[in-house]
């Protein structure tokens, strides 16, 4: 039983460190890049019809797209520290 346990410990390190070392797609980072800053594009447009004040469609349009951008920014930073 125990060489079991200690087998199954290595196992999950073995695997966690697989997970460390394969690294994330380029092409899928682009991606996400692209949707973000289609985001940034599209945002005001849809913000402006479904809010009456455009003072108000500004200010969810900014706190969406950096909040978008600053997930996007803590990701990078988690993948290469």
């Amino acid at each position: 039983r125990m060489y079991q346990e200690l087998s199954a410990g290595l196992l999950g390190f073995h695997n966690a460190i697989m997970v460390k070392t394969t690294p994330f797609p380029f092409p899928f980072a682009q991606l996400i890049s692209l949707t973000i800053f289609v985001l940034m594009l599209t945002f005001p447009v849809v913000a402006a019809k479904f809010v009456e004040d455009m003072s108000w469609a500004m200010v969810f349009t900014w706190v969406s797209t950096s909040g978008y951008f600053m997930l996007c920014e803590v990701a990078s930073e988690m993948e290469q520290p």
